[in-house]
């Protein structure tokens, strides 16, 4: 399976989110009063969601993208104001100096603000959702994860964004994706 990054994209081959939901704390017991009875214990808190989905509830409308090759310069990226809405995963293109292998992602995310809400799959595996913070400087990206799994940290990558698409650069791995 080849290696996948989420986005945007974002973004990658990465497993399956942990929920975003926590644990709620079992009260503690009152104390009794001058007089009076010992006050009954707090309610415990409701559990967190666990699993795949928990991060949102975004259908999956793409097709499946293979990754094709061009031996030239990945383009520049010129960054770009990002337009909110959702976007399907039109193209992953692997430019020479890149190291990603072969397969699919199908990849459909909702952008609302700096909020990206993202689903994808790899190679025709199971739906992975994630939300995602972006924080755009230039023509640099900066994605966050608030929920589901992520590399770990935060990611900067180059962008572009026009009215109708959205591109990143993950390393002369460009993927681009086409507003609905």
């Amino acid at each position: 399976m080849m290696k996948r990054l989420s986005m945007g994209l974002l973004i990658g081959a990465l497993g399956l989110g942990a929920g975003c939901g926590s644990s709620g704390n079992a009260g503690s017991p009152g104390s009794a009063g001058s007089g009076g009875g010992a006050g009954s214990g707090g309610a415990t808190g409701s559990g967190g969601s666990g699993g795949a989905g928990t991060c949102n509830t975004l259908a999956n409308v793409g097709t499946a993208v293979p990754v094709t090759t061009d031996p030239g310069p990945a383009p520049a990226m010129t960054g770009g104001t990002i337009a909110d809405g959702m976007y399907v995963l039109t193209s992953q293109v692997n430019y020479a100096g890149g190291t990603l292998g072969s397969g699919t992602l199908k990849q459909t995310f909702m952008i609302t603000g700096n909020t990206v809400q993202l689903v994808q799959s790899s190679d025709g595996g199971p739906d992975q959702h994630q939300t995602i913070i972006q924080i755009p400087s230039g023509n640099q990206l900066t994605f966050t994860w608030s929920c589901g799994s992520g590399p770990g940290g935060a990611m900067t990558h180059p962008y572009t964004a026009t009215p109708t698409t959205f591109a990143y650069d993950l390393g002369n791995w460009v993927l681009t994706s086409t507003k609905q």
